[in-house]
């Protein structure tokens, strides 16, 4: 069985305004898992793939990334610095739709 069939399975028992959460990998990153997600009233996510980098461009605001306290008290405590993190995003319509469009959110890390 794949994924697809898999998320309706596992949803299938709720209604679809029921709150519902779906979470993957790059694998997952596909037409077919997108429309099940959506059939089922899913909240979801997915890992994309690197080919989405030629977008990054489309990104002008860049937010720092904001560290728990914990890992403020780790770091501390390791005498290690944390690094910089940047969170940006931008919208893309995919190919399969006219109408969906999905905010793609984008972590990166400076290495010096």
């Amino acid at each position: 069985m794949g994924a697809p069939e898999e998320i309706n399975r596992i949803f299938s028992h709720l209604k679809y305004s029921e709150e519902k959460h779906f979470r993957g990998d790059s694998a997952y990153c596909n037409e077919e898992v997108i429309r099940a997600c959506i059939k089922q009233g899913a909240h979801f996510t997915v890992t994309a793939h690197g080919s989405w980098e030629r977008q990054l461009s489309a990104i002008t605001n860049w937010t720092p990334w904001q560290f728990s306290l914990d890992e403020i008290k780790w770091a501390t405590a390791k005498k290690r610095s944390l690094p910089e993190i940047e969170v940006g995003s931008f919208q893309i319509q995919l190919g399969w739709s006219d109408t969906l469009r999905f905010q793609v959110v984008v972590k990166r890390t400076r290495i010096d």
